[in-house]
């Protein structure tokens, strides 16, 4: 999905677990390079700020040898509140206009 719509970030507005119940599954890698198919998602940065948490991966397509820079961006304050700080943080890291 990220080739076809040529997405550079992945937002993800849920922790882990809250409130005792798993929330959603983490899909990306820790440390090691991780393999599925033809695709390698390799962990290049992690910054922990207080509000976000940005990690950065080069995402690679061994099929036709295409490599591109990927970041998901974990959001830690109500985004209602916080949607100017959002926006200019998005306009920072290159995704939006």
């Amino acid at each position: 999905m990220l080739w076809e719509n040529n997405s550079t970030i992945v937002v993800m507005l849920t922790k882990l677990r809250e409130m005792e119940r798993e929330k959603c599954h983490q899909y990306w890698p820790s440390s090691s390079t991780a393999r599925s198919q033809y695709l390698m998602l390799e962990p290049m940065a992690e910054y922990n700020m207080p509000q976000y948490i940005l990690r950065e991966f080069k995402i690679t397509d061994a099929r036709i040898h295409v490599t591109a820079k990927l970041s998901l961006l974990r959001i830690c304050v109500c985004v209602k509140k916080e949607s100017a700080r959002l926006r200019r943080l998005l306009i920072a890291i290159g995704d939006l206009p």
